[in-house]
């Protein structure tokens, strides 16, 4: 199974060149638009890593530190996400190498909006309880994962970039990157059902 955009969100309009520019000469109105249009695709981005919402507002700010002190780096003529979604992932992986413990409890108690799947307002009680419980199956089955998998399955599925620009974010070849989702995808899929398979026994 491949997890579904839990948000619904639809695309974002492109930034225009002129801000980008604005951007990267570091005028505060062209930085906070800058910041406001990737800040909750960034949250929701770490926050599906990390499976921990409160590391995820911590790591969110230092991401968006770095990309403050690297705008010189912004390209003006290109559209920004890749790099965006760049120094993000390099953030995530710095702080997984930092952590003590490779293997840490992961948090449970993951409430963000950014996390859950907003109820269809026309589907019956019935309808949303079932996708709720699908979510929830989605969410345990991420947390199985190794970082490895979740950071592809995040870009692909979730942020729904395409293989060449998860190939340039994580620092792999395209084919490699379809390698690695689609091992991910099938893993991920194992624990979904482990996961239902528990709760099916639980409930008998």
């Amino acid at each position: 199974m491949t997890p579904q955009d839990p948000s619904n969100r639809a695309a974002a309009a492109p930034l225009q060149r002129e801000l980008l520019q604005r951007v990267r000469g570091k005028e505060p109105a062209a930085l906070e638009a800058f910041f406001d249009h990737f800040y909750d695709r960034i949250y929701g981005h770490v926050a599906r890593l990390l499976q921990d919402a409160h590391q995820a507002e911590d790591l969110t700010h230092e991401i968006f530190l770095r990309l403050n002190r690297a705008l010189d780096q912004l390209d003006p003529d290109r559209d920004p996400t890749g790099w965006v979604f760049t120094v993000a992932t390099n953030c995530v992986r710095d702080h997984w190498r930092s952590r003590r413990h490779k293997e840490t409890v992961r948090s449970t108690e993951l409430t963000s909006d950014h996390l859950e799947v907003l109820p269809d307002e026309t589907d019956h009680p019935e309808q949303q309880l079932a996708r709720r419980q699908e979510q929830e199956a989605v969410r345990q089955a991420m947390a199985e994962l190794s970082d490895s998998d979740r950071e592809v399955i995040q870009l692909r599925d979730y942020e729904q970039l395409d293989s060449n620009a998860v190939a340039e974010i994580i620092g792999a070849k395209p084919e490699a990157v379809r390698q690695r989702h689609s091992r991910a995808v099938n893993r991920l899929g194992q624990a979904f059902r482990r996961y239902l398979d528990r709760e099916e026994r639980a409930e008998t």
